[in-house]
């Protein structure tokens, strides 16, 4: 028998007992999914009958929570550990890969769920407390983040000259940075973690869930996804104008910041590749540019 990446023989076996138990009282089998990266996270479990999802890691409660709000696929059970690890079950949902057409169609759907997920904030109970709330405080984790990827690139690395003078400006501009109040946040708004179903429209992937901004997966979802031409009746639903220059600063540099990070990841993984045009993005975002091109599935 072929065991799944990073699941031992036993954890395996605990995951079918209970949804044998919990679930349903059938034969299952896990394997990986056809897509996705979460490798070791996730897996789909299958028997002659059924399809659910299992995922690792994540606090079952906070899935309730986001499923309960229909925010996530449905909740079906959880609450055990395996190797440590809590895991959940979801139902599994047969999505349809979205095109540039359905996502500039369906802006403010996607816009109303990130603002229902931002009121949840009951989710904060499970989620890492910050005794500093400010926005200022809030872009410096995320600079240090960045600078403990920064410390790891080859010093001979093409662009660590380029890497290193944004990151003296993420410096010197967070210093300008004013406001304050942090609200549940995904953290990755990109397109492979939106699932479109034929009656729904969910959010999934969570390992990034946190408290942040309200502008931070606004400005993810906006910069990556839409024209800037379809920006500003988006940014309405939040009550955001970009011509509020504290607010304009704060999306240009969670994106910049948010690419470079991303950029960094590709670099230190050895996935070039992959990495070339987030380097581009944190650069001209920076500079209050529009993207060149969208980065939609």
């Amino acid at each position: 028998m072929q065991h799944l990446k990073r699941l031992t023989v036993e954890d395996e076996k605990t995951i079918k007992q209970y949804l044998e138990r919990n679930i349903k009282q059938t034969q299952w089998n896990l394997h990986p999914p056809e897509r996705g990266i979460s490798v070791g996270k996730c897996f789909v479990a299958s028997s002659a009958t059924e399809t659910v999802l299992v995922r690792l890691g994540i606090d079952d409660r906070i899935i309730a929570m986001l499923s309960n709000a229909e925010i996530t696929p449905r909740y079906l059970g959880g609450g055990l550990t395996v190797s440590g690890q809590p895991f959940y079950v979801q139902e599994f949902v047969e999505v349809t890969p979205p095109d540039e057409q359905w996502y500039w169609a369906n802006g403010k759907a996607l816009a109303h769920l990130i603002k229902k997920l931002q009121g949840l904030t009951n989710l904060r109970q499970y989620l890492a407390s910050e005794q500093d709330e400010t926005y200022q405080a809030l872009l410096g984790r995320y600079l240090d983040q960045i600078r403990t990827e920064y410390s790891k690139v080859h010093r001979e690395h093409r662009d660590r000259q380029p890497m290193g003078v944004l990151i003296r400006e993420y410096q010197d501009r967070i210093g300008t940075i004013t406001g304050c109040g942090l609200v549940p946040s995904h953290g990755d708004m990109g397109s492979g973690n939106i699932l479109v179903a034929r009656d729904a429209v969910y959010l999934t992937d969570w390992e990034t869930l946190h408290l942040s901004d309200p502008v931070r997966d606004v400005a993810h979802l906006l910069w990556w996804m839409y024209p800037q031409g379809e920006w500003k009746d988006i940014l309405g639903i939040f009550g955001m104008d970009l011509a509020d220059t504290n607010l304009k600063e704060r999306f240009y540099l969670y994106v910049s910041t948010r690419a470079l990070y991303v950029y960094l990841l590709f670099v230190n993984t050895s996935q070039e590749h992959l990495a070339k045009r987030f380097l581009k993005d944190a650069q001209r975002s920076s500079h209050y540019q529009a993207p060149k091109t969208l980065l939609i599935a």
